[in-house]
């Protein structure tokens, strides 16, 4: 079955959709558990995981309609996401612990930086290879 189409905007548009809704529960899952408590590095700890595994499954079957096998990409992907959340953790230390910034905001800055560069990672990198035909 194909899935709306294969060019790079629709591509990036189903990316976007995925991410999209992904994020929007782990954001409101952030700012749930960080209101019940939880610091927000460990907030951010723990949604990281839960969206990673959401968002790989969307994005290998719909976005980049992959065949492959899932274990070489779920590596790729996690290699890609671990990378990110370095940035992401090292960020919020240095913005909100250190520099006083609101975390809600740092975090929602960071998942728009972080779409287009992941995006780009998996089309060229952990997705690159079998796709189903037309």
């Amino acid at each position: 079955m194909r899935y709306f189409g294969s060019g790079p905007a629709l591509q990036f548009a189903k990316y976007a959709i995925i991410g999209l809704t992904a994020n929007a529960l782990g954001y409101v899952s952030y700012l749930l558990i960080t209101w019940l408590g939880v610091g927000h590095k460990t907030a951010m700890t723990g949604i990281y995981v839960v969206t990673i595994t959401m968002s790989y499954l969307g994005n290998k079957k719909i976005t980049f309609s992959h065949q492959g096998e899932i274990g070489s990409t779920y590596f790729k992907y996690w290699i890609v996401y671990f990378g990110c959340y370095v940035f992401n953790f090292c960020t919020m230390y240095i913005v909100v612990d250190l520099a006083g910034y609101r975390h809600q905001y740092v975090q929602l800055g960071l998942i728009l930086f972080d779409a287009p560069i992941l995006f780009l990672l998996q089309k060229l990198w952990v997705f690159r290879g079998v796709r189903r035909s037309a």
